[in-house]
């Protein structure tokens, strides 16, 4: 939950620090995708002025082992633009985890 709302809620008027909180929480290929579109991507929300909110409701744990596990997740993501609701996405995901140096990290989600 902590990860996913990390990445994925956010407001537009606080987003220093926004990309060295999400280097905490993800690692692998989900790491080396957000840092090769984060400015673009920082750029879209300032330019679009829209915050983000984020719900993660945990259903299961589908694999459990020493360093991964896999996640099943009810997953919302709500945006809004000037306190106005815009469009929101949920649905089920699949978030892989990897413990990296005794911490859980996001290493890939897989919608379903």
């Amino acid at each position: 939950s902590h990860a996913l709302k990390t990445i994925y809620a956010y407001d537009v008027n606080k987003l220093d620090g926004y990309k060295d909180a999400v280097h905490g929480v993800v690692t692998g290929q989900m790491l080396a995708d957000f840092d090769k579109y984060a400015d673009t991507n920082l750029a879209a929300l300032k330019q679009a002025q829209t915050s983000a909110d984020a719900l993660a409701d945990p259903i299961g744990v589908t694999l459990l082992t020493q360093d991964r596990a896999e996640l099943l997740v009810n997953f919302v993501v709500s945006a809004n633009k000037n306190g106005v609701a815009q469009q929101s996405a949920s649905g089920p995901i699949v978030l892989k985890m990897q413990k990296v140096d005794g911490k859980w990290l996001a290493a890939a989600i897989v919608d379903q």
